[in-house]
C-alpha cells in the first residue's frame, strides 16, 4: 500500500540527489495511482537530469492533464520541449505558465526561444518583463545587449548594447562581496570538516 510518507521518503531522497532510488519509488506509487501529478512530474524532471528529454515530455504531459495549472509544470514541459528544439511548443508552454504565476525564469527562458527563431523585438519584450520581475537579473540584461549587439550595427543599436552590458557589470560587481562570502564560509567549513 503507497502512502504520503512514500511520496515524502522519494521526495527527499530527490531532494537530496539520489534520483535512482526516489525514481523506484515514484513509479511504485504510479503502479497504483497513475494518474498521480506529483510522481509523473517529477519522473519528468528525472528524465529531463537525465538529458531523456522525450520521456520527460511524455510523463509532464500526462501530469499535466492531471493538473492543467500548474505553471512550474507547463515550464518544464518548455524546458523539455526547448531541448527537443520543439522551438514553437516551447513558447507556448512558456506562455501556459506565464497565464498562470508571472515568474521572471519563466519569461527568461521565453525570451531565449523566441530570439533562438528569430523573434528578437518579442525576446527584448519577454527578457524585460524577467527584469521587471527580478530588476538584479543580469543574465537578462546580458542577453538583451547580446541582441542588441548582434542587431544591425548602428549607433543606437551599439548604445543600448552597452547600456545592458554596463547593468549587467554593475549587478555582478554589487553581487561579488556576497557571493565571495559564501565561498569563504565554504572553504571554512570544508576545512572545519578535515
Amino acid at each position: 500500500m503507497i502512502n504520503s510518507d512514500n511520496f515524502q521518503k522519494a521526495f527527499e531522497l530527490h531532494k537530496d540527489g539520489r534520483t535512482s532510488e526516489a525514481e523506484e519509488i515514484y513509479k511504485a506509487i504510479l503502479k497504483e495511482k497513475p494518474n498521480d501529478f506529483n510522481c509523473l512530474h517529477l519522473l519528468g524532471l528525472i528524465a529531463n537530469e537525465k538529458e531523456n528529454y522525450e520521456a520527460a515530455r511524455e510523463l509532464i504531459s500526462k501530469a499535466l492533464l492531471s493538473n492543467p495549472n500548474s505553471a512550474e509544470a507547463h515550464y518544464n514541459l518548455g524546458n523539455s520541449l526547448k531541448k527537443l528544439n520543439k522551438l514553437n511548443e516551447a513558447i507556448h508552454s512558456y506562455d501556459n505558465a506565464i497565464n498562470i504565476k508571472k515568474d521572471y525564469e519563466f519569461y527568461f527562458n521565453r525570451g531565449y526561444v523566441l530570439n533562438e527563431i528569430g523573434q528578437i523585438d518579442s525576446a527584448i519584450d519577454s527578457y524585460n518583463e524577467a527584469i521587471k520581475i527580478k530588476p538584479d537579473y543580469a543574465e537578462a540584461f546580458y542577453n538583451i545587449g547580446i541582441i542588441f549587439k548582434d542587431k544591425n550595427k548602428d549607433t543606437d543599436n551599439l548604445s543600448k548594447a552597452i547600456l545592458n552590458f554596463t547593468a549587467t557589470i554593475l549587478i555582478v560587481i554589487t553581487m561579488a562581496p556576497a557571493i565571495i562570502k559564501m565561498i569563504l564560509l565554504s572553504i571554512g567549513n570544508c576545512l572545519k570538516a578535515k
